[in-house]
């Protein structure tokens, strides 16, 4: 019984609502750049004299961002109900599994969210086709239909709420929110070959700086990822690492290594930082985000 379980630990807690406030704060930036898309298809049709055929795409685009913002807000307010806005919870609501089930479950809340889950799904695969972004299981009557799979015989709301804490619950929304705007980026994408030049959309989320310890011995090799939080899948980014030019993998992404200074004879725990920087066209501009990362030095273990 959900009553029995042992709650979230403060740890736990502390990185759900990081994880939660960092989706959200990348859903705010795809949306914007999905914003941008549907702007600049209208620049482009004019370009090209408004010819009909270019005018359907771009009321295509349009419709597909209303639909997509009909969701998103329809997510959003969902997230009202489990934390009002201008709210700030505090660590036991946080951790309350009761409000999660009674909003999103016993209210049909997430029975409410598959449906127009899945009539999304239904709107953009009709413009999509055979896409393979799509093929990723986002749909839960595509992921039901796996045998074997735990969500077999399983509710929607069950499979991705029942025993959720408030924070886990955001947590899901706020990943579900992400999965939206990456299947509008797919279509839009696609909707931008067909009027005038191709535009990057970003689509792909991830963190800035990942790195494998925050705290490393002197004398040891301190490693990361360095990546863009968003970033489009034709984007070729170039990155460097304290100055020095970084090597790029075909993921995008940046692998930072390096040897880790010694401490001074009198200290036996130090802060340091790396600097990168990642440079890529952003919106038709070469645009150079930068980013400090700090990580302790302790002795060599």
């Amino acid at each position: 019984m959900t009553g029995c379980q042992a709650g979230p630990s403060a740890a736990e807690l502390r990185r759900l609502n990081l994880l939660d406030k960092e989706l959200m704060l990348l859903n705010e930036q795809q949306a914007q750049s999905h914003r941008g898309m549907v702007r600049h298809l209208e620049i482009e049709v004019a370009k090209n004299r408004n010819q009909a055929k270019d005018i359907a795409v771009l009321e295509h685009g349009k419709t597909v961002r209303a639909q997509t913002q009909r969701l998103v807000d329809y997510l959003r307010d969902v997230r009202r109900q489990l934390v009002p806005a201008g709210e700030l919870p505090t660590p036991e609501q946080l951790a309350d599994r009761r409000a999660a089930a009674q909003i999103l479950l016993t209210q049909g809340r997430a029975d409410s969210l598959q449906r127009r889950l899945d009539r999304y799904v239904d709107f953009l695969t009709a413009g999509l086709g055979s896409d393979p972004r799509l093929l990723d299981q986002f749909s839960f009557r595509a992921r039901r239909a796996h045998g074997g799979d735990q969500a077999a015989g399983a509710s929607f709301g069950k499979y991705y709420f029942a025993d959720a804490s408030r924070a886990a619950a955001l947590v899901e929304l706020a990943r579900q929110e992400s999965e939206v705007l990456r299947l509008e980026a797919a279509l839009l994408d696609k909707l931008s070959q067909q009027v005038g030049s191709i535009v990057d959309v970003f689509d792909k989320i991830g963190a800035f700086a990942s790195a494998e310890s925050n705290v490393v011995g002197e004398g040891e090799t301190y490693r990361a990822e360095l990546f863009l939080t968003a970033s489009a899948s034709g984007a070729r980014p170039l990155m460097s690492l304290n100055g020095q030019p970084l090597a790029v993998g075909p993921d995008g992404k940046g692998r930072v290594a390096f040897t880790v200074p010694r401490l001074p004879p009198d200290q036996r725990r130090q802060t340091a930082y790396w600097d990168g920087t990642i440079s890529v066209r952003y919106h038709g501009r070469d645009t150079t985000f930068r980013v400090r990362v700090p990580y302790t030095i302790v002795p060599r273990r």
